[in-house]
């Protein structure tokens, strides 16, 4: 497998248009959300998670740390995947 967060450029900071797409969790365990905003867990399978999220679908992929929390996901300080929703 690549890196997860793969594609998005790291430490950048995010807008108030980027959702988090892709986060872990526990332990190498994983989120992902759907463009249409539903959120699933993927136990470790972070291929599946990029599907889900659909990341060919976003732009401007940034990887950082979440300062707040983000409507209770991800938990703030883990690293996430964040992207502008081209739908």
């Amino acid at each position: 497998m690549t890196h997860p967060f793969k594609d998005g450029v790291k430490c950048a900071n995010i807008t108030k248009k980027h959702r988090p797409l892709i986060w872990e969790c526990m332990l190498g365990t994983v989120y992902a959300r759907s463009p249409d905003g539903t959120v699933k867990y993927f136990n470790y399978d972070w291929t599946a998670a990029r599907a889900f999220a659909a990341i060919d679908h976003h732009n401007d992929l940034r990887i950082s740390r979440v300062k707040t929390s983000y409507q209770g996901w991800p938990a703030k300080g883990k690293y996430a995947l964040w992207g502008v929703n081209l739908n």
